[in-house]
Parts: structure tokens; C-alpha cells; sequence
């Protein structure tokens, strides 16, 4: 400009009317109003996301891990009936299904834990526990060997099922082989999970079932629910341990994006769908500012080689109007 205009005395005046433009103060919420938005909303979930840097994790990502406690909380797993046969000891059996079921980590290992509790039992020393791909667990405990899980495992295993004391949703306790403990849980569905499945599954984002339990299924899923479940992601049994694993604790080196504490699958997917939204706002945002500030030096540029000044008020306007769709695209991006 003072190249043009032969005028090299007015390059501070120059400079300071082109700087004024070229960093709108709408940059200074372009991140920051859609993340105290999107805060506020999913704080009454108990969750929190970590900061920039979560977000950009969040935003970016293309699929979301659902564990046992997203599907069934606590409060929803209950055991309904027990049945053990009269020539082993019941807390023994007790014992033996609630210290391998608690050590999976499942749904239903508070209901066990309870159920001991009720009983006088305790957990116990294993060895040599593993994961079965059938859906279930073994290991070695006062020196026999314990297989706990479903009554396809039992078939796979060889181990001889009464199947007409089983259900769907039983847990089967097979000590040196043979059954000695059946166990039928009571799966309570809740009606904010099946809002939060039929959400997820119309969204973009691709659910991954990491769930432990073996008893949970698409058909349970689509039984209890009422739900489709054509192009569910289950895992392997096995796979399934090691995606459900915190992060600080699977030496993958991946760092935490949010904090969530209520269970159930609602807070989860609400803390996923806002944080999504506050990063597309956020690049929104950054591209509307962009253009402002390019637009305010294009005019400031016009104005000092053509008039030799510009007006204040101008640059005041072209930041104010630069501000609005900001303020706009924050409100509107985070909507429900």
C-alpha cells in the first residue's frame, strides 16, 4: 500500500489499519463458545471432555467402543434363580462362579459379588485363568479346574448341559467337567439404553460391542430392546477384553478424550455426539473468521490506496459481522 501511494512516512498508520482486521475478535470464541456450550450440556451426564486435545480425538473418530456397563448398568442385572446340585457344597459352587465371573469384569459381576456376599463366600485364588473364545472362563482354583460360561461353551468343552434347566440367559458352572452350578440371570432393559441405541445406530459414528458378558448377544439385544440389530459389531469373545480395557491400563499409549461418570449408554453416546459437534463448529467457526479477516484486509487495502485512510467504524462492522455467524454456528451445531 505505501509502495503504492508513494507514502513510506504512513507505514506504521499502514500497518496498524491492516493489522486491526486480519485478527477478528470472533477468533477468540471460535473454540471457546462451543465448548462452554457443549460442557454445559453434557454435565449433567457427570462427563467432561479434555479439552482441545480429546476433542480432536472425539471429533475424528469414526467408531465408539460400548462396554457391558453402557448396555445393562448395575442397577439392571439382578440374579434370578440358583441351582445347585445337593452332592457338592453351595458355597463352594458360590465361590467358584462369582470369583471367575468377577474377574472377567462383566455386567453381571456386581450381582455375583452380591450374591456372595449374601452367602458368606468369598473370592478365591486362580490360577491360571484365561478367556475362551466359546464365551467364558476357566482357571484353576484348589486344584481344580473351574469352566464358567454359557451352554455353548459347556457343548464345546464336552461337558454333558441339562438343558431343560437352562435359559438364554443362564451362567453354567462346570467343576473336573461335570455341572454342579446354574445360575439364571434376570437382564432388566432401560428405556433411556434403548433411546440411546436407536440414536447410535442412526448416527454416523460405527458402535463396537465390547461386551464381556456372554449372555449379551444381537438377538438378546434385539429381544429385550426391541431394536434391529443388522450390522451390530461383535467382536470375537476373546478381542473383546482387550478393546474394553481402560487406556491407561492396555500400554497402547492412548490418552484419555472424556470423562464420564454415569453409566449407561446415554451419557456416552451425548458426550460423543456434543463432542463431535463442538469440533465441527470449532472448524466452522475457524474457516468463518478466516474469511473476515481476509475480507477485512482486502478492504482495508482498497480503502488506504484509494481514499488513503479507512474509517474505524468499517473495520469495527466488518468484525462485528464476522462475529455473528460465530456466534450462530456454535448455538446451532450443539442443537439436539
Amino acid at each position: 500500500t505505501a509502495l503504492v501511494n508513494r507514502n513510506f512516512s504512513d507505514i506504521i498508520y499502514i500497518f496498524s489499519a491492516i493489522l486491526a482486521p486480519s485478527v477478528p475478535f470472533g477468533a477468540l470464541v471460535c473454540f471457546a463458545l462451543p465448548f462452554m456450550l457443549g460442557s454445559k450440556r453434557i454435565f449433567r451426564y457427570g462427563a467432561a471432555i479434555a479439552g482441545w486435545s480429546g476433542l480432536c480425538d472425539i471429533g475424528m473418530s469414526k467408531g465408539l467402543i460400548v462396554t457391558d456397563s453402557d448396555i445393562f448398568p448395575e442397577k439392571s442385572v439382578s440374579i434370578k434363580e440358583v441351582k445347585i446340585f445337593s452332592d457338592y457344597s453351595a458355597q463352594k459352587v458360590i465361590s467358584y462362579a462369582g470369583t471367575l465371573i468377577c474377574a472377567s469384569g462383566s455386567c453381571v459381576s456386581a450381582a455375583f459379588a452380591r450374591l456372595m456376599e449374601e452367602n458368606d463366600c468369598s473370592t478365591m485364588m486362580v490360577n491360571e485363568f484365561e478367556y475362551l473364545s466359546g464365551g467364558g472362563m476357566r482357571g484353576l482354583i484348589e486344584g481344580h479346574q473351574i469352566l464358567c460360561g454359557s451352554t455353548d461353551l459347556m457343548r464345546l468343552m464336552n461337558v454333558r448341559v441339562p438343558y431343560r434347566l437352562t435359559s438364554k440367559t443362564t451362567v453354567l458352572l462346570a467343576v473336573d467337567g461335570v455341572i454342579y452350578g446354574i445360575f439364571t440371570v434376570d437382564y432388566k432393559p432401560l428405556p433411556e439404553v434403548r433411546k440411546a441405541l436407536v440414536t447410535l445406530m442412526r448416527s454416523s459414528r460405527h458402535p463396537v460391542f465390547a461386551i464381556r458378558d456372554f449372555n449379551v448377544n444381537p438377538e438378546m439385544l434385539h429381544n429385550y430392546f426391541d431394536i434391529a440389530t443388522d450390522g451390530y459389531d461383535f467382536p470375537p469373545y476373546v478381542e473383546r477384553f482387550e478393546l474394553s480395557e481402560p487406556s491407561q491400563n492396555n500400554g497402547n499409549g492412548a490418552k484419555i478424550a472424556a470423562v464420564i461418570c454415569t453409566e449407561g449408554l446415554s451419557a456416552l453416546t451425548q458426550t460423543a455426539h456434543v463432542g463431535h459437534g463442538i469440533y465441527i463448529s470449532t472448524k466452522i467457526n475457524i474457516a468463518i473468521t478466516l474469511f473476515f479477516a481476509l475480507l477485512g484486509l482486502f478492504y482495508s487495502f482498497i480503502k488506504l490506496v484509494a481514499l488513503g485512510s479507512v474509517a474505524p467504524s468499517a473495520l469495527l462492522l466488518i468484525m462485528i459481522f464476522g462475529a455473528l455467524p460465530v456466534l450462530l454456528v456454535s448455538m446451532f451445531a450443539l442443537k439436539p
